[in-house]
């Protein structure tokens, strides 16, 4: 910015060049009295939007240029609001002009001291504080998680954070420091530090997290009959001895058992697996279930994720505490299932929870006398992309098509193949369609990958998550049959994004279709599809 287009602008500007002009990197302190002079002059902008910024950038200068030491720290790793946290504040000025500390202000401990206390240069100078966190909910957790999503946009309730890069931490103190007649503030964040034997002193930002959570061990349950299904949950407690009891808020046609329990965790950071019989409706039906706990305490209804990682900071993501229960009409045929990996995904995981048996097979259990157990074979994501072994198996996995087996590869780009994909001539581009609620074109309905053993109808492509499906070829064998079509709004149809050819006794199947994506966001149709891809050649066995 231009400061010769505000109010005193001139005289900002001259006191900034002349700044400039006399700095001696040897001695900065000798700049702090004409940056407290620019303190005073930026102070006086009145309706300058910039004016908030600028004075807390020159306050930084002041502290650098006075070797200025300022931390604020606890020896514990969280807190919960209307808990007690013991801290201590350590200040160490090493040059420059007097330094008195006249004012230390925490509202979020309902803390405000006023003081005169001169700094000893080169000397720590040092006050605990106590006090107990105001009750609310100002959680250090990303703000954008902490409501359920709509559609693949979050849900911010207060205009003041929309576009924050975090949220704001309530566990601040701002010191007042003197220098002469100025006051100048600086904010200091609570961390917790330790010391860590192989790094030595490690500091993290203090978290105010609620009293407990309540975490599902999976995002979504599937029910694949009217059986009932355990699950299990996680409840973390925030405070020791924590006491609650756990309430299933149930969708309208299913019901668990039981309903309600009591928690009981004696110490802080406490865990207790809670295991919930849950019973689905006649019908099928895809549904929300919510968890709170209730008891001394606002009712809690969040489930706790820590990421940690040695580069970043501890972070603690708050979400609403639920999970998506589905119950599909699913018809299954051929159960034994190999799972060849790829880039990553969380397929297997999902087939287990559809009924299917599931075995990761790695290098060593890729060959032909292994295979013939299996009714299916399917390859992850990307793995013709990051497995270079396959292009040593390929011959195995192609006999096995050959005496009757199914091979079903998922989707892989077009550039670094370690070998061809496929048996038969298939040529991958970078079509794709990104909108998830692309309508579909059935190019072959009575196709069995489209009838058996579950008729899919255009319902099965309803609620799908984030795209249709990517990497799609454009080019293929005659041999191969395609199922299905799309295109986003102005595109061109892409009929490669489900190709399905006989080869000698069986069948190999190449999609581009996301399945990765849908099979964990519980879309009943990607589950119903991949079911009779699964069953292909097994019309007449169980």
């Amino acid at each position: 910015m231009s400061w010769l287009r505000t109010s005193n602008g001139q005289q900002i500007q001259t006191e900034i060049e002349a700044m400039l002009a006399h700095y001696d990197f040897r001695q900065p302190a000798a700049s702090i009295p004409a940056l407290v002079q620019l303190y005073v002059l930026v102070s006086k902008q009145d309706g300058n939007p910039w004016k908030s910024r600028k004075l807390e950038e020159i306050a930084g200068l002041i502290e650098d240029c006075s070797g200025l030491f300022a931390e604020w720290t606890t020896s514990s790793k969280t807190g919960i609001p209307g808990g007690k946290v013991s801290t201590e504040l350590e200040i160490i000025q090493r040059a420059g002009p007097p330094m008195t500390v006249e004012r230390l202000l925490v509202p979020a401990l309902s803390l405000d001291t006023m003081m005169a206390y001169t700094l000893v240069q080169n000397e720590r100078n040092k006050w605990p504080l106590e006090g107990i966190w105001t009750e609310g909910d100002q959680w250090t957790a990303p703000y954008w998680l902490l409501e359920p999503q709509e559609g693949g946009l979050y849900t911010v309730e207060d205009p003041a954070l929309r576009g924050r890069p975090e949220s704001p931490n309530p566990a601040r103190i701002q010191v007042v420091l003197k220098l002469g007649e100025v006051s100048i503030p600086i904010v200091l964040p609570l961390s917790w530090k330790r010391v860590d034997p192989a790094y030595g002193e490690r500091y993290q930002p203090y978290a105010l997290l609620p009293e407990g959570f309540v975490t599902p061990m999976q995002p979504v349950a599937l029910f694949p009959t009217t059986s009932y299904k355990e699950i299990q949950l996680k409840v973390k407690a925030g405070q020791p001895d924590f006491r609650a009891n756990l309430i299933t808020e149930l969708p309208s046609g299913w019901r668990v058992e039981p309903d309600t329990q009591a928690i009981h965790i004696d110490l802080e950071g406490g865990e207790q697996l809670v295991t919930l019989r849950v019973f689905p409706p006649e019908t099928p039906d895809v549904a929300t279930a919510s968890f709170r706990m209730e008891g001394a305490f606002k009712p809690l209804t969040k489930a706790l994720r820590e990421v940690q990682y040695d580069h970043i900071p501890n972070q603690y993501v708050l979400m609403p505490a639920e999970m998506k229960w589905v119950h599909v009409d699913l018809q299954v045929q051929g159960r034994e299932i190999g799972y060849i990996t790829g880039a990553g995904d969380q397929v297997p995981d999902c087939l287990r929870e559809a009924g299917y048996r599931v075995t990761i097979l790695e290098d060593g259990d890729l060959t032909t006398a292994n295979l013939k157990r299996f009714d299916a074979l399917l390859v992850g994501i990307r793995a013709y992309n990051t497995r270079e072994s396959l292009k040593f198996h390929q011959p195995a996995l192609n006999q096995y098509v050959q005496e009757g087996g199914t091979v079903i590869v998922q989707y892989n780009t077009n550039r670094g193949l370690v070998c061809p994909p496929s048996p038969l001539p298939l040529s991958l581009s970078r079509d794709r369609v990104t909108v998830e609620t692309a309508p579909i074109t059935v190019l072959t309905p009575e196709h069995p990958g489209l009838t058996h053993p579950n008729r899919i109808s255009d319902a099965d492509f309803d609620a799908w998550v984030q795209e249709r499906g990517l990497y799609f070829p454009n080019e293929w064998d005659p041999a191969f049959v395609p199922l299905l079509a799309a295109a986003d709004p102005g595109e061109e149809l892409s009929r490669g994004m489900l190709l399905v050819a006989p080869f000698g006794d069986g069948h190999y199947v190449y999609t581009g279709l996301s399945f990765f994506r849908q099979l964990p966001a519980g879309v009943p149709g990607a589950y119903r599809l991949l079911a009779n891809l699964i069953a292909l050649g097994k019309t007449n066995k169980p």
